[in-house]
């Protein structure tokens, strides 16, 4: 889906219009980086996303194609991908933008878990002009999305948001939360003051760096 990369790509942008800079989410989770040639380490003291892989592990599961898997296969395997994601984003909810992400991620896990796969609705699909996409999705059995009807629960929550032209893409209410607060924490962390974890002033600090081989 073009979307998401798309969302990301406009937070960088405005993250370098307000100043900020990629090397400062670099450093994020500890990761050394330049900064004036000389390689620099984030301190002790610096905000850290807890579990971090977790996301590139989750976002590859979503990934696979498991269209001609049947049964409750991939759709167990979509699940699973999310509750990673509600895991790293219990564990970082103080991180900015987290919160909305982990609202997000949420609702996705339970509307998927309720219908045994996200409902697609056929009018944003119609909206979107995916009308071959109705009949794939109305013939598949077990897979993770299909066809919303009368028998599945939540509907509101499942993909009922269509974009038109150049995506047309079909997304949820959850996936806007979660597109929301990933760029959120994207444009913050690029400023370079992430949230502290204490939140004691309720302010944003700046994080602290050293230089490398320089006593802690």
């Amino acid at each position: 889906m073009l979307l998401l990369p798309l969302v990301l790509l406009v937070s960088v942008l405005i993250a370098y219009a307000l100043g900020g800079r990629l090397r400062n989410l670099a450093s994020i989770p500890g990761i050394p980086y330049r900064d004036g040639g000389v390689w620099v380490l984030s301190s002790r003291e610096d905000p850290r996303i807890r579990f971090w892989p977790l996301a590139p592990v989750a976002l590859l599961m979503q990934a696979i194609p498991l269209s001609a898997v049947e049964g409750f296969f991939p759709v167990a395997v979509l699940l699973l991908s999310y509750a990673l994601l509600i895991v790293l984003t219990v564990a970082n909810w103080r991180m900015p933008g987290f919160l909305l992400i982990l609202i997000g991620v949420a609702m996705n896990f339970v509307v998927i878990a309720a219908n045994q796969g996200m409902p697609v609705s056929a009018e944003a699909l119609r909206n979107t002009g995916q009308v071959e996409a109705i009949r794939e999705l109305d013939d598949r059995d077990g897979a993770k999305h299909h066809l919303a009807s009368d028998e599945d629960v939540l509907r509101p929550l499942g993909d009922v948001i269509g974009i038109g032209r150049p995506f047309n893409a079909v997304i949820s209410v959850g996936d806007v939360l979660a597109y929301a607060g990933a760029a959120i924490f994207l444009v913050e962390a690029m400023l370079g003051f992430p949230a502290s974890t204490t939140r004691s002033s309720g302010r944003h600090r700046r994080p602290k760096a050293r230089r490398l081989g320089t006593p802690l």
